[in-house]
Parts: C-alpha cells; structure tokens; sequence
C-alpha cells in the first residue's frame, strides 16, 4: 500500500489526540490540590490569591474552613496522648494550655470546632479519672483490711484522684461517697499505726548514731547539749508526724498537739505506751532551778517501768540512748502525749 492511503488514518489520530490533550488541560492532575484550607498547596504560585489576602487564614488555630491548623491539633493530641497514659498532672496542664489557646481565636467557626473537641476530651479525661480512682479505692480498701503501713501513700493518692475528678465533673456522686468513707476508715488505720512508726524512727536514730558526738547536731543545740528537742523532731519527721525538726521543746510540744493532724493530747502516765511523746522537768544549772518541760523523749516499751530514748551523755559526749523513763526521778515527769 501507497504512503498516501495513510494520510486518514494518521490525521484522525491526531485529531483524538489533539481533543485528549484538551481534555487532560481542564482538569487538575490527580494530587495536585489537598484537602483543607491554608498550607495544603504544593508551593506559593498554585495558592489562590484570595486565601493569601484572607485576614482569617493568619489567625491563631484558625482556617477559613472551620478545620483546625496543626497547631492547634498538635495541642489537643497532647492532650489526649495525656489523658490515655492517665498523666494527670499533665493532662490538667494541657488542659489549662489548650483552654488559653481557644480564649485567643478569633474565627468562630475555628473556635467552636475547637471547644467541641476540647470538650470531648474533657470528657474522656473525667471518665479515665473515674476508673482510676474506682481501682484506687480498691487498693485502698485491700489495705485497709491488712492494715499496712504504707496506707499513707494510698491515701495520698486518692485524696489527689478525689481532688481532681471533682475540679472536672460533679456526676459521681456514688464514686466520690465511697471514697470518702474509705479515707476515713484509712486514717483510723493510720492513726494506729503512728506508735509504731514513732518508735521505730526513735530505735532508729539511736541505733545509727551509737557513738557519741556523732549526730548531726544543730550548731544551736552547742554541740548536742540542748539537743534533745532535734532528736525528738528528727523522729517524729521521720515517721511523718511533724513536717520540720525543730530545736525546743515547746515548740515539740505546740506541733504534736495540733489538731485534726498530728492530734497529740495530754494523758496520765503511767502506765505507758510505746510511742508516747514524754517531758521532764530538769534542773538548769545556769539559773540553779528545775525547768518544766525541759527535757523530752519518746516511750519505747509498754507498761509501769517502761524505757525511754531521749539524748543525753554518752562517753564524753552527746548521743540518743535508752535509759529509764523515772531516770530524772519518780516525781520529774512533766507531761505524757499520746496519739488519740
């Protein structure tokens, strides 16, 4: 066949061809515009000059569509990633943050967006708190029943738990009930145990610093001749019933009998028990007269003849050490404090 009888069929090929290339032009390759609003175009030139003109588009979290900027997002899966791993100091604080951030939208359409779905977490936090105050409680009450000693940090733990779903929603009432009546029988437990850890803390003290002069004595107590006051202090501290070591005895004396907390009252002795708070009245060669409440310790034994610790002299210097509760004399006790 001739060249020339195939002059129609290549002239129809690109005319089809011609009409696909409009075609192609009409339409925008597949991928070349995103979905959303502001920052969703490949480069600078393919933006639409009205969203580069937008006062809206530049405003914090905000885009012309009422979808949320990455920033924006950004906080709220914080928030949620927070809330997940029951992070609650931390979810709080982005909760904090992220109420802020919408206080300073300005489109409304952003701005309510936003809130909803601020809320919605606020909302999925209030029930996480709830589950995880209802397996606090468990704990707790499993502790209570074995009456251990740590019943302290559980206690703390969800009282912060009880704070905290409360600041967030008012709608567990039952939740929070049980709680209450859980802290309150905890606090019996705890109160009993008090004795105890006082003793121990004291046993303590003199069992590590056996040897004379080596206490570390405040310089205020001359070199642990007026020392008693900061052993006694030291071990309450240390057993959690004061906050500080303090270097008097009145001043003992003032913060063991606050209430509701340590809640120290007077008793008659004896007998005694272990764990009682005890003052003598001691004579004060300075003044050439007997001090009340010018020497204090702390009970160790149970009974008539119990023993004391208190610090004293101890092979030419100052130690805590064990010596008998009448050691001042039968008629030296000044006071006697217990735990209620």
């Amino acid at each position: 066949m001739k060249l020339r009888n195939y002059f129609p069929y290549m002239f129809l090929i690109i005319l089809v061809s011609l009409f696909f290339l409009v075609c192609l032009e009409a339409v925008p390759p597949e991928g070349r515009f995103k979905k959303g609003g502001e920052g969703d175009y490949k480069n600078a030139s393919e933006k639409p000059k009205d969203i580069e003109k937008s006062p809206s588009s530049k405003t914090q979290g905000t885009s012309q569509s009422g979808a949320l900027t990455k920033d924006a997002q950004r906080i709220l899966a914080k928030l949620n990633s927070n809330i997940n791993g029951w992070l609650w100091k931390k979810a709080f604080e982005s909760l904090k943050y992220a109420k802020a951030y919408a206080s300073k939208m300005s489109n409304k359409a952003v701005r309510d967006n936003f809130n909803k779905q601020l809320w919605d977490a606020q909302q999925k936090m209030a029930k996480s708190l709830a589950k995880d105050l209802e397996l606090s409680l468990n704990k707790l009450e499993k502790g209570i029943a074995s009456k251990k000693s740590t019943l302290d940090e559980s206690v703390k733990f969800v009282q912060d738990r009880v704070n905290w779903l409360n600041s967030l929603e008012k709608n567990y009432p039952q939740l929070i009930n049980r709680a209450k009546d859980l802290l309150a029988k905890a606090k019996k437990v705890i109160d009993a145990n008090v004795p105890l850890k006082v003793t121990k803390a004291i046993t303590d003290l003199k069992n590590k610093y056996s040897k004379a002069g080596s206490f570390p004595y405040d310089p205020g107590t001359e070199n642990g001749n007026l020392g008693c006051a900061q052993v006694v202090s030291t071990a309450l501290k240390n057993a959690g019933v004061m906050s500080n070591v303090v270097l008097g005895v009145d001043a003992v004396r003032d913060a063991i009998a606050k209430k509701p907390k340590p809640g120290y009252t007077k008793v008659k002795a004896p007998p005694f028990k272990a764990g009682d708070i005890i003052t003598w009245t001691t004579f004060y060669s300075r003044t050439n007269e007997w001090v009340p409440n010018g020497h204090i310790g702390i009970v160790v034994t149970t009974g008539n003849t119990a023993k004391a610790i208190s610090n004293g002299s101890v092979g030419g210097g100052n130690a805590p050490r064990v010596h008998d509760v009448y050691y001042y004399g039968s008629d030296k006790i000044t006071e006697v404090w217990r735990k209620a």
